[in-house]
């Protein structure tokens, strides 16, 4: 009633679809920096996994580590991968709190 009463309707309409629009740029640009990370950490996860993995085979078949060995090392890795994981994904969150 009271923007009406001062006939700026329109001007607040247009002003409240700029608005929306910065705030979905906003949005969109931390999706694509929140995706961006996400995709970095599993790639280096993978990478060390998947080098760990090729190491090892290399060791089990000079006869300096038991296969045995090798899978207990992987578990330990797996864990260890998963936990930083598991912190960068709360990295965006956390920042997204502090403004």
């Amino acid at each position: 009633r009271t923007v009406r009463s001062f006939v700026t309707e329109e001007k607040e309409i247009a002003n409240y679809a700029d608005k929306i629009n910065v705030s979905y740029l906003i949005t969109k640009k931390r999706a694509w920096i929140s995706g961006g990370l996400s995709s970095l950490t599993n790639l280096a996860g993978d990478s060390c996994i998947l080098v760990a993995m090729w190491y090892g085979g290399h060791m089990i078949f000079e006869n300096e580590m038991s296969v045995g060995g090798l899978v207990s090392y992987m578990l330990f890795a797996l864990q260890s991968v998963f936990a930083f994981s598991s912190l960068i994904s709360i990295f965006p969150q956390f920042m997204e709190a502090l403004g």
